[in-house]
């Protein structure tokens, strides 16, 4: 990832198993999105993007395990 002036940030891939890879470009915007939109520095709205992506592939479906919807409501950012 990298923004205008700034050094490039690489995100380290989350491990997993795929299932379905169904919603995992979505899912990878959303997280990038999210926090952008709260103004989280790159490597955070890269974290949130690459688990986000690997929770959804994991499962059949578009849909976000229960751990990884606690733990995203436990940060206090959602």
């Amino acid at each position: 990832i990298k923004a205008p002036g700034q050094a490039a940030i690489q995100v380290a891939p989350v491990s997993t198993t795929v299932l379905d890879t169904t919603g995992a470009g979505d899912m990878f915007a959303a997280g990038f999105l999210f926090g952008w939109l709260k103004q989280m520095p790159l490597d955070v709205c890269g974290r949130y993007a690459a688990t986000l992506a690997s929770d959804v592939i994991s499962r059949y479906g578009v849909s976000l395990s229960p751990t990884v919807v606690r733990d995203l409501i436990s940060t206090g950012v959602v």
